[in-house]
């Protein structure tokens, strides 16, 4: 018998289906909380051991706050794409998400307490090596920092999606909504990593500082190209391959910059200085931006490839 055009679907199946798109923003939630009270408890500690370092921390604030977020929301993006892919892997929901989203917290929290501690202890000397020589310090303190990311949220992350009780998910479908703020995101913080990466006498207050807050401008431009290019209904959202997008239209649009940098650079040897003027600077850089949605749009249809559901 052919089976009933009309039909709606089961109950349990319409809640297993919206049940695995909840769980990766829980998840998200989860981590960016938990980083922000690991943040806070750490701030606690070094004041309870060093009594200046509240006036060290205030008149520092405006270098900190950008790193913090940064760490927040890199938890928080990397649980929801890590959750999500797991999910869409094995087709699956985790069947008791609360207990395991209070595991993951306390875990977060405790691995990144200790993992603090441990490297005060064992690699304070390279950090004092590093503070008294020449070198770049990123090109120590990156790698040493893309290990306390795996270890300290990686690798919690995805022991408690392979520990976590299973249960098998109706095929459903991913709103559009989802992978364009994922793909927004990406980039927001690519972003946000570069101006971390400038050296500190560039970072010092003042007017400055409100830099920072362009990486929010980039996200909202590509989240309004993503949600106007993405299908309503998404087969799959594929963390893996909206990372890859995300990369390439960062990797691009970075060396759109570098060129525009390079043409006023000669310009300004050149001992011309008709480029270097407020509205070539202002027409210069709302090319740059605007650059942003084709890039986008271009990244999307020709690497992500959305599955519509």
């Amino acid at each position: 018998m052919h089976a009933n055009p009309f039909a709606t679907l089961p109950a349990e199946s319409t809640s297993g289906a919206q049940e695995a798109t909840r769980q990766p923003l829980a998840f998200a939630l989860a981590a960016g909380l938990a980083t922000l009270l690991s943040i806070v408890l750490g701030n606690l500690i070094a004041q309870l051991r060093y009594p200046q370092y509240a006036e060290y921390l205030l008149d520092n604030l405006h270098s900190h706050l950008p790193a913090w977020c940064f760490s927040i929301l890199l938890a928080a993006l990397t649980a929801a794409l890590l959750s999500r892919g797991y999910l869409e892997r094995y087709g699956s929901t985790l069947s008791r998400p609360m207990p395991l989203l209070l595991g993951l917290a306390i875990a977060l929290l405790v691995v990144g307490q200790v993992y603090g501690l441990l490297a005060g202890l064992l690699l304070g000397n390279v950090y004092q090596w590093i503070s008294d020589s020449s070198l770049p310090a990123a090109l120590i303190q990156e790698p040493l920092g893309l290990l306390d990311f795996a270890l300290t949220c990686v690798l919690p992350l995805w022991l408690c999606l392979r520990l976590g009780a299973k249960a098998p998910a109706a095929a459903g479908f991913a709103p559009r909504h989802e992978a364009a703020l994922l793909l927004a995101l990406s980039i927001a913080l690519l972003s946000l990593k570069g101006l971390l990466l400038l050296p500190l006498y560039l970072q010092e207050g003042g007017w400055v500082s409100l830099v920072y807050f362009a990486p929010l401008l980039y996200g909202a431009l590509v989240f309004a190209c993503a949600w106007q290019t993405l299908p309503p209904r998404l087969a799959r959202i594929r963390p893996g391959q909206l990372v890859l997008t995300a990369l390439a239209i960062f990797l691009v649009w970075l060396l759109v910059h570098l060129l525009v940098a390079g043409v006023l650079l000669v310009s300004a040897f050149s001992g011309s200085d008709a480029l270097l003027q407020p509205a070539p600077l202002i027409i210069a850089g709302l090319a740059v931006l605007a650059l942003l949605w084709p890039l986008t749009l271009l990244g999307l249809c020709w690497i992500y490839r959305a599955e519509a559901a």
